[in-house]
């Protein structure tokens, strides 16, 4: 299945379909155990409550056998803009459904998901809020997904991919945006969360990052969608102060 790509988007991520990036992604991030502290907040309590879940930003589709060891009966979707990516993961998880397309334009209705997940890649997007708007539509019950945030003014940067300590000369954007921001953004999707969870630490930027932020809040939200007509969204943020930016 193909779902309409962005040529802005499939231009701008083209770096993805270098031969370092595919090679990684085809030994790395398959297991449990290769999963980022930050992954670990919701993920493993969500899962075992879904059904199905839609996976933006797939690669060559590791995070399928990830979720499946949360629940072997998840049934799992995965979508990425790079056709080699989705070539991979079908040929090696055919027990999965892998879609080429820019997590954007989706031929399914609304609410196709109950889990909708997105790791590594909206800081790294220009068209992060419509990733996340699209996303959320996709989404029954839950979207779970991840930025780069700050306490002061939100900030435009650059990045080098680096696979195995092997850095690419492309690059990408590295949008760092400051938590009030976020959080206004993340309110005014509809229907109107029932509840948005955040936990997060701060940690050096990516070492091929070029930002005027020596460190970045590394938030991941867990967003609970409400039905329309809900006019009440509930925060429970646990994020770390805003001077531990600065240690």
């Amino acid at each position: 299945m193909r779902e309409r790509v962005a040529d802005d988007v499939r231009s701008e991520q083209k770096v993805w379909a270098k031969r370092d990036s595919l090679e990684f992604f085809q030994t790395h991030r398959q297991k449990p155990a290769d999963m980022y502290p930050s992954e670990r907040f919701f993920l493993p309590e969500i899962l075992p409550s879904v059904n199905s879940v839609l996976d933006i930003g797939c690669a060559a589709g590791g995070f399928s056998q990830i979720m499946k060891s949360f629940n072997p009966d998840v049934v799992y979707t995965g979508v990425d803009v790079t056709p080699e990516f989705i070539e991979i993961a079908s040929r090696k998880f055919p027990e999965s459904r892998f879609i080429l397309g820019d997590g954007i334009h989706f031929q399914t209705p609304p609410n196709s998901f109950q889990l909708v997940y997105s790791t590594g890649i909206l800081h790294l997007n220009s068209r992060w809020r419509d990733i996340v708007r699209s996303a959320y539509e996709q989404a029954e019950r839950w979207l779970l997904c991840d930025f780069r945030l700050t306490a002061g003014p939100s900030v435009a940067g650059t990045m080098r991919v680096e696979f195995d300590g092997q850095t690419s000369d492309a690059v990408l954007p590295y949008f760092v945006v400051n938590i009030q921001e976020m959080l206004k953004f993340l309110e005014s999707l509809w229907p109107a969360a029932t509840l948005i969870r955040a936990r997060g630490y701060y940690h050096a930027a990516a070492g091929t990052a070029v930002l005027p932020l020596s460190r970045v809040l590394m938030a991941f939200f867990l967003i609970e969608k409400g039905s329309v007509g809900n006019a009440n969204t509930r925060l429970e943020l646990d994020l770390p102060s805003d001077e531990e930016e600065s240690k």
